[in-house]
């Protein structure tokens, strides 16, 4: 409590030196206080809107990276698409966009099925329009290192599956488009007709699986956190989740192998987080509250579903 006071103070400081003329604000608000990345929301004459003070400390965020994409996506995607960029101040590291108001997907999925399937939908929606803008020519995607950390600890059958996909795609080209870097519910907000994703880190060129099971496996545990899982895929994820998903973007995405690959890493990468003691992680993940119930749920659904002592 005293560092997010600290931090507030400090960055308003900052925001009060780095603020453009002409432009009033009142009443902010610390939305993150982080090394990397500090967010404030503020009222100003331009409306509710956020500011991003983005440090040198950020591995996946440059402010000037975050500008750029918010500029491309305006000109690329359909109007409202993205919040609008007001303001980059280069010398603070501040980027001041639109303060988007409205329902998260994050929010629908926890809230009933009918409304789940409505924010999966307009979230594989917005992700196709993202991923087909720009098709670069297929490449290798090297996930040894990201294989490497998540087998730390991990069960026989989720060992035996992640290495058997990983193997399956060494050396083999995949598509790669631009990538928003952390698709997940919270950052999809639903105002009406309007379909808006926030909080982008550079939109890079990754292969478009790494948002599909960014997306799907944050949902899933949203979903698992509030409701039985029902029937589900190969792996283990919801069809609640992964058929809707797979409809509104317009392929199987959720079956194909490096999107399995990417859940799976994923859940065990969010568990390690989480619990970096594997003896006792399924303990601490029951006191972590709603997300860590909903994780652990996954993780023993697809323990479940996967063949014991895979070899493939």
């Amino acid at each position: 409590m005293i560092r997010r006071r600290r931090a507030r103070r400090k960055h308003l400081i900052k925001l009060a030196e780095s603020w453009p003329e002409g432009m009033p604000f009142a009443n902010p608000r610390l939305l993150r206080a982080k090394p990397a990345k500090t967010v404030l929301a503020v009222d100003s004459g331009r409306g509710p809107i956020v500011a991003s003070f983005i440090g040198p400390e950020s591995l996946d965020q440059r402010p000037e990276g975050v500008a750029a994409a918010h500029t491309l996506l305006t000109e690329r995607l359909p109007a409202g698409s993205v919040p609008a960029l007001i303001a980059y101040i280069e010398d603070a590291g501040l980027v001041i966009t639109e303060l988007v108001r409205g329902q998260t997907a994050a929010d629908m999925i926890r809230r009933d099925t009918a409304h789940a399937e409505q924010g999966i939908t307009a979230a594989a929606q917005w992700l196709s329009q993202l991923h087909n803008l720009v098709d670069r020519p297929d490449a290798r995607h090297d996930t040894s290192g990201r294989v490497r950390a998540a087998l730390i600890g991990a069960s026989p059958t989720m060992s035996a599956e992640v290495s058997r996909l990983a193997k399956e795609l060494t050396g083999v080209p995949v598509r790669h488009v631009k990538f928003h870097n952390d698709y997940k519910p919270d950052n999809l907000v639903i105002a009406g007709d309007r379909i808006c994703a926030i909080d982008f880190r550079n939109t890079r060129y990754r292969p478009p699986n790494v948002d599909a099971a960014q997306f799907l496996t944050r949902a899933a545990i949203y979903a698992l956190s509030v409701r039985d899982a029902g029937p589900v895929n190969r792996i283990g994820l919801p069809r609640s989740v992964t058929e809707p998903f797979d409809a509104a973007y317009g392929s199987p995405i959720s079956t194909e192998p490096l999107t399995e690959l990417y859940v799976l890493t994923n859940i065990l990468l969010a568990e390690i987080k989480r619990a970096s003691r594997p003896a006792i992680r399924r303990a601490l993940l029951n006191r972590k509250g709603r997300h860590g119930r909903g994780l652990l749920a996954l993780l023993s659904s697809v323990e479940a579903t996967l063949p014991p002592q895979s070899t493939g």
